[in-house]
């Protein structure tokens, strides 16, 4: 071989060890960017399955009390945040309720005029009018007619209120009076531009809707009353909640005789991947979600004929803009049985009374022993919440002293200084004050340090662990300054890299200062 073939040939063999070590540094590389979304990706579906897997352990129904079928004797009043939610959840309830000649009404709170993506399909174009949102708004009420008339409700005691979709919330905690409406970022209106709603013109505010919901009340006087469960993950059905509550508490401190002996029962219908399977299952029973199975919902579950569930089924299909879209979670509450719950009693109805300097704002739980919560939350019920422990809320507490109300929030995990916390305060008078909402920012900084909540007026917090301490002075949210009883309803949400996490649903506790009034003189 020539000098010149031979340093080709070295030359080839160390142009293709080169190409061989390429590769190797290529694969090396390749592995260590895929590895983190790689490994996320898994732990994540690890996570959902364990999810999916608990929530199918609970599948037997047998364990929850049984409802009886309704009797002549009752009466019936369901709120529904939109057209289809009461059908979901007690489309069973009703229609047996007809059958024993009871006496069911049903509210709508909103028309569900906000859902883009159907009204866009409904319509077929690509960017939506105003005026389509408010068109599409009345197809979904006769949606409604059509599928409660399956179930035997008349036209005539179904009404629709008109709020705005995706803004009860906001109605609830800020837009509370006529002066300071909401306005829908669908049809662009602040007063219900619907001209058959319960109170036509009604400004969009809190304040607006909790005279509507009374007043139905008090046209029906029902003996039992439905409405979603605070802890539903939307934000229209936790909202819902609270003011259906706070209707009945406010007539019941009115004297209203009928309020005093109604009943009030949550469904559900939101809570993460529930329910558990998904799709037409009419012979599989459905249990609360297993993370709220032990928590502070007393559950009961009605059998439903063949015949019910058969009917449920030809409702939920009247819904057809409904259906198209999201056929297969609205089927899934087509079971044997319905679900609702009532609070058990295991957290606090009364703002406990501690002694002046117990609680020290510190961080230290030993200070709140033998005290109740005021909310408990469910764990690890997603997937956002369980890869992100620190911001999964589980439980939340109040108390007072003669001068400051204290809040503590509990997570799953140690605070994390990338996560916000958040407690809302909003206190309700049976006055003509306007109550106001309070939201306690707070973030993680020293442990153990107590630290000014930024933007709120003598308002403070600490951290240790995974506890965060709040104070406040209790003339800040007593709005009858210590001259009548008050209810204060409180909840709390965590944000990471501003989305929210978690939220819990407001919880109302009894607030009575007259005693330390009398005290004071």
């Amino acid at each position: 071989m020539s000098l010149l073939k031979r340093r080709r040939a070295e030359s080839t063999v160390l142009t293709d060890a080169q190409q061989m070590q390429r590769r190797k540094r290529r694969r090396t590389v390749a592995c260590v960017v895929m590895f983190p979304p790689c490994a996320a990706g898994l732990f994540g579906l690890t996570i959902g399955y364990n999810i999916y897997a608990g929530n199918k352990a609970v599948a037997d129904t047998s364990q929850f009390h049984k409802m009886a079928s309704p009797d002549a004797s009752q009466s019936f009043l369901v709120f529904a945040p939109h057209c289809d939610d009461e059908t979901l959840g007690a489309a069973g309830l009703m229609r047996q309720a007809r059958l024993n000649k009871c006496d069911v009404h049903v509210a709508i709170i909103t028309n569900g005029d906000g859902f883009r993506v159907s009204v866009a399909r409904e319509f077929r174009e690509f960017s939506v009018p105003t005026k389509d949102f408010i068109r599409y708004a009345y197809i979904r009420q006769k949606e409604t007619q059509t599928a409660l008339a399956v179930l035997g409700v008349p036209k005539d005691n179904i009404k629709f209120f008109g709020y705005p979709d995706r803004g009860l919330m906001p109605m609830w905690t800020t837009n509370w009076t006529a002066d300071k409406p909401f306005t829908s970022a669908f049809t662009q209106a602040d007063h219900c531009p619907y001209n058959n709603s319960f109170t036509p013109n009604a400004p969009y505010s809190g304040e607006s809707l909790l005279k509507d919901i009374e007043a139905e009340m008090n046209e029906v006087k029902p003996t039992d009353i439905y409405v979603t469960h605070p802890n539903d993950d939307h934000p229209d059905h936790a909202a819902a909640s609270v003011f259906v509550r706070t209707a009945l508490e406010q007539l019941r401190s009115q004297g209203v005789a009928w309020a005093q002996n109604a009943h009030l029962h949550y469904y559900l219908v939101h809570r993460g991947d529930w329910p558990v399977p998904q799709g037409l299952h009419e012979d599989v029973g459905l249990p609360p979600p297993a993370q709220m199975v032990s928590l502070d919902t007393h559950w009961e579950e009605l059998p439903l004929s063949k015949r019910d569930t058969q009917k449920k089924y030809a409702a939920i299909k009247r819904y057809r803009t409904q259906t198209e879209l999201t056929g297969r979670f609205l089927y899934s509450f087509v079971r044997k049985n319905e679900l609702f719950g009532t609070l058990n009693g295991a957290t606090a109805d009364r703002l406990p009374v501690v002694p002046d300097g117990q609680i020290r704002l510190d961080g230290e739980a030993s200070e709140w022993t033998g005290l109740a919560p005021v909310a408990m939350d469910p764990v690890g019920d997603s997937v956002v919440r369980a890869f992100q422990a620190s911001a999964d809320i589980t439980r939340i507490f109040a108390a007072r002293d003669s001068r400051t109300l204290y809040v503590r929030m509990d997570v799953h995990k140690r605070l994390s200084k990338s996560v916000g916390y958040t407690v809302i305060l909003r206190p309700v008078t049976a006055s003509a004050t306007p109550p106001q909402s309070i939201r306690l920012n707070c973030q993680m900084l020293a442990e153990g340090q107590k630290q000014p909540v930024p933007g709120v007026d003598q308002a403070f917090y600490a951290w240790r662990g995974n506890q965060l301490e709040v104070s406040l002075p209790l003339s800040v949210v007593d709005p009858e300054a210590g001259h009548a009883p008050f209810t204060l309803n409180l909840a709390a949400e965590t944000q990471f890299a501003r989305m929210t996490i978690d939220k819990t649903g407001f919880r109302g506790v009894e607030v009575d200062r007259t005693g330390d009034a009398v005290a004071a003189r």
